[in-house]
């Protein structure tokens, strides 16, 4: 097992010295697949800027349902009320950032400026329904690693931390028989702050000759 990792070690050792110069130096495009269920799937445009720098603009969607147990749901003097219920995510992002290639190697670390638009589709056992829109915004830091696999085509592995904060801007679809939150849609906005750590595996072609 040790001999075969340290083949493996070697062989990429070997390309990189191989490749990365080219890599690094070539405008690509590049599809991955991400951790983060609201940002599954990413395309990603690179573009060199300088030496060492490379511009990159991207757009990530992704879906989901979480399923929540005994969520407080309402309560009185005498009583409190606990719930089940799905919330189904959708979320589309742009990105714009910039990566830096770490000396001659295959590695670079980078970071970009994240917009989205996210809906939340929430339904309750007993017929309580409501759709949440939000806007927000975000900044993620990545390590990135690019293993050539030949001279057009790279393996592109990365990992980082993302911090973002959304704020809903509309409450719409509400079904709400037994009359719970008829209240809901005149609320103020609901703010969240989140921070998850994001990695993914993704393939990159460089364009060009």
């Amino acid at each position: 097992m040790k001999k075969s990792l340290a083949l493996i070690v070697l062989i990429t050792f070997a390309l990189s010295l191989s490749f990365s110069s080219y890599g690094q130096r070539n405008t690509d495009i590049g599809l991955s697949l991400s951790s983060d269920k609201e940002q599954r799937f990413i395309f990603e445009y690179r573009k060199p800027i300088q030496e060492k720098w490379r511009l990159t603009l991207g757009a990530a969607y992704g879906n989901h349902t979480y399923r929540y147990s005994n969520v407080l749901a309402s309560f009185t003097d005498t009583s409190i009320t606990l719930e089940d219920y799905n919330s189904h995510v959708n979320k589309g992002s742009l990105r714009v950032g910039a990566d830096r290639q770490i000396g001659n190697s295959i590695f670079s670390i980078g970071g970009d400026i994240l917009l989205y638009y996210k809906s939340t589709y929430n339904t309750y056992r007993n017929g309580l329904a409501f759709n949440i829109h939000y806007l927000g915004a975000g900044f993620q830091i990545t390590g990135k690693m690019d293993v050539p696999i030949n001279e057009k085509f790279h393996l592109n592995l990365f990992a980082g931390p993302a911090l973002s904060v959304s704020s809903s801007f509309r409450i719409d679809n509400i079904v709400d028989p037994d009359n719970q939150i008829g209240f809901l849609a005149d609320q103020p906005r609901i703010t969240s702050l989140d921070f998850n750590l994001v990695a993914g595996i993704g393939l990159k072609y460089a364009l060009g000759k």
